[in-house]
């Protein structure tokens, strides 16, 4: 079983990737409902799930903050986590905001979201160049080097998310030049990601939900995964750290290394639509706080005991 939980705070994002699963998967109303969503995240962590990301959509816009904030508060209610982490472009992390709940000084909403929880920033960056990066975006960024700076003021880790693609990073000369950049960050790991490729299935056919030409990026843009992964074997700068792991029912693979003996870096790819209901093989909380252990269809939703369900801590709604 994934230990992992996903929860989607909201639906919307500013940017513009190509390659965005969201956009080729089932969609929800994005009504939010922080008690369904405690009341899912109890479930699973009560079964060993006690890894947290929140995630989007683009969870740090302004309409969608105070979302994350909020579930970062339940879930530190619930029990110990391993991480609780974001998963973000970053636009609204440095924003100076009024905190929620103590009126007083403005601060970086990374800095609101630390006090509420907030472990890890897992920042997506597909391209060392901060001009190249915002192209992949199509909008405006902060720099990564002013998020980590922002990040560490307040004792939070950030992880590099890159996605392998063609136009971006996609020889082993650039993914080196991206890990030497990042080791000079002080980030605390890189994740290096193929494109998600999509399986049609009984359950699951992506070009119902292919607004963005998800397919067709994906599909012109994908990297020689294998062959990049060879010379990352070969290299003396690489020390195999954890052989490659089956993950996701077997859907997905992960293997990690130590690039010149200090920067953690992850080699992941991941393919959707043939998941087994019922096999917990990623679980994903959305914003009205239904549980599926896979976001594709229908047919992945659990149903929580309402028992389980829990409120705000008190003086925080």
């Amino acid at each position: 079983m994934n230990p992992q939980v996903d929860v989607v705070v909201g639906l919307a994002c500013n940017a513009k990737c190509g390659f965005c699963v969201q956009e080729c998967t089932r969609k929800t109303v994005d009504q939010f409902s922080i008690e369904k969503i405690s009341t899912a995240l109890k479930f699973v962590h009560g079964r060993g799930v006690h890894r947290l990301v929140i995630t989007g959509g683009e969870p740090t816009l302004d309409g969608y903050a105070k979302r994350t904030y909020y579930t970062l508060l339940v879930a530190s209610e619930i029990g110990s986590w391993e991480f609780k982490a974001v998963y973000t472009n970053g636009t609204g992390l440095l924003e100076d905001v009024v905190r929620p709940c103590m009126m007083k000084a403005p601060m970086p909403r990374v800095g609101v979201l630390a006090e509420a929880g907030l472990t890890d920033v897992n920042l997506s960056r597909h391209h060392y160049s901060h001009k190249e990066a915002a192209v992949v975006f199509g909008i405006q960024i902060p720099t990564a080097e002013d998020i980590v700076r922002a990040a560490q003021m307040f004792g939070v880790n950030v992880r590099l998310n890159c996605n392998l693609m063609r136009g971006c990073v996609d020889t082993f000369e650039q993914m080196c030049t991206y890990l030497l950049w990042a080791k000079s960050l002080g980030v605390k790991d890189v994740y290096f990601r193929n494109l998600f490729r999509f399986a049609q299935s009984d359950l699951y056919d992506p070009r119902e939900f292919n607004t963005r030409n998800v397919l067709q990026f994906t599909q012109n843009h994908s990297v020689d995964f294998e062959s990049l992964l060879e010379k990352v074997y070969g290299s003396t700068d690489f020390v195999l750290t954890k052989q490659r792991l089956k993950k996701n029912e077997g859907h997905g693979t992960e293997t990690g290394f130590l690039f010149q003996n200090a920067l953690p870096v992850y080699f992941a790819d991941l393919t959707i639509g043939k998941e087994r209901p019922g096999a917990g093989t990623y679980w994903v909380v959305m914003p009205n706080g239904y549980l599926y252990d896979a976001f594709t269809s229908e047919q992945h939703r659990i149903d929580v005991p309402l028992t389980q369900a829990g409120t705000l801590p008190e003086g925080r709604s």
